[in-house]
């Protein structure tokens, strides 16, 4: 078994993985299971300050950082994004704001919207393999006058649905807009989550780290 973990993380250190976002829940977690595996992760962050604590707190769960590697870059500016993607197989784009306590933000939607357009311009450009993108229930969710049961990938929750929120709303723009930007190349590939809540416990127990961005 220990062969098989060891052959396996020999052939991850190739693979380049970018995870967006990485002082946000998901992220952390995520970035912690990829280094686990074996492969060679970057990740961003708004100031090269937060990496520290990042390392810290992986380092602190035993977690081997030599692999890791941080670059600055914000998701609603266009700058800095190719140089990020020099070099990446793979792109994790978890990152999104979530507007705090106010979910009714209208701000959210056109700041969300950009960053997809920045992350998904740049790995393309650069030929990144494909992108897996954490996307919401909310965008393929059912309205009551809907009397089609089966839904897939070509359904899309009304906009004018009273319903639902501009962090709701903002999920359904950002991922129109993914595919969108896919459908108009061909090398790059495309898959979306939409899980309706994301819930786990702090990665960090003591310092309750990973519970929320820091």
């Amino acid at each position: 078994m220990h062969m098989e973990e060891n052959k396996m993380k020999d052939t991850n250190k190739s693979t380049n993985v970018l995870v967006t976002g990485g002082t946000g829940f998901l992220a952390g977690w995520t970035i912690r299971k990829l280094l686990e595996k074996g492969y060679s992760v970057g990740t961003t962050v708004r100031s090269m300050k937060k990496s520290e604590k990042i390392v810290n707190m992986l380092q602190y769960e035993n977690v081997d950082t030599s692999a890791l590697s941080f670059a600055v870059a914000d998701l609603t500016k266009a700058d800095g994004w190719a140089e990020v993607m020099k070099g990446i197989d793979y792109v994790l784009h978890v990152a999104s704001p979530l507007g705090g306590n106010n979910h009714e933000d209208f701000t959210l939607i056109p700041i969300a919207k950009s960053g997809v357009e920045n992350v998904f311009s740049a790995a393309i450009r650069v030929g990144v393999k494909k992108i897996v993108m954490t996307s919401n229930e909310a965008a393929n969710y059912p309205d009551k006058k809907d009397t089609n049961p089966s839904i897939d990938e070509t359904f899309w929750t009304d906009m004018d649905n009273k319903w639902i929120t501009n962090y709701q709303r903002s999920k359904i723009i950002d991922e129109k807009t993914a595919w969108e930007m896919i459908g108009k190349q061909s090398h790059t590939k495309l898959a979306t989550i939409l899980p309706g809540a994301i819930l786990g416990p702090y990665m960090n127990k003591k310092t309750q780290q990973y519970g929320s961005d820091f």
